[in-house]
């Protein structure tokens, strides 16, 4: 049986952790269960990747086939996004426009564009 990737993306505030868990909680649950995920790339370095952390540390003791991997390269963030978004079957991605930085673009908004463009399968999280 083949197992996939799905990489987990997102802004680095996260407005409402309390109504965020949940829902990354659930979709996760799906990839694992529906999709058969087997691994999940996170980054390491903002508020929605310790999140995500956190939910697959929970996810690992009913389901301890699952890998994480940790992308925190010292490359770019665009360019780390990009090869997550290359090397995964799916896409979490958590983008809240009313939380988008004012004077540069979204490097969650710019990986959710690249995304699109190369026809992954995604779940957007707001």
């Amino acid at each position: 049986m083949e197992v996939y990737t799905a990489c987990l993306i997102g802004q680095g505030c996260v407005r409402s952790k309390k109504e965020l868990r949940p829902q990354l909680c659930a979709v996760i649950e799906e990839l694992i269960v529906d999709r058969k995920v087997g691994t999940f790339l996170v980054g390491g370095k903002n508020e929605f990747d310790r999140l995500c952390n956190d939910v697959l540390s929970e996810m690992v003791k009913k389901y301890p086939h699952l890998k994480r991997i940790f992308c925190t390269s010292g490359s770019k963030y665009t360019e780390r996004y990009f090869k997550m978004i290359d090397n995964s079957r799916y896409c979490v991605f958590y983008y809240d426009i009313d939380n988008e930085p004012q004077y540069r673009r979204s490097g969650a908004k710019v990986a959710l564009d690249y995304a699109k463009r190369q026809k992954k399968k995604m779940v957007v999280l707001d």
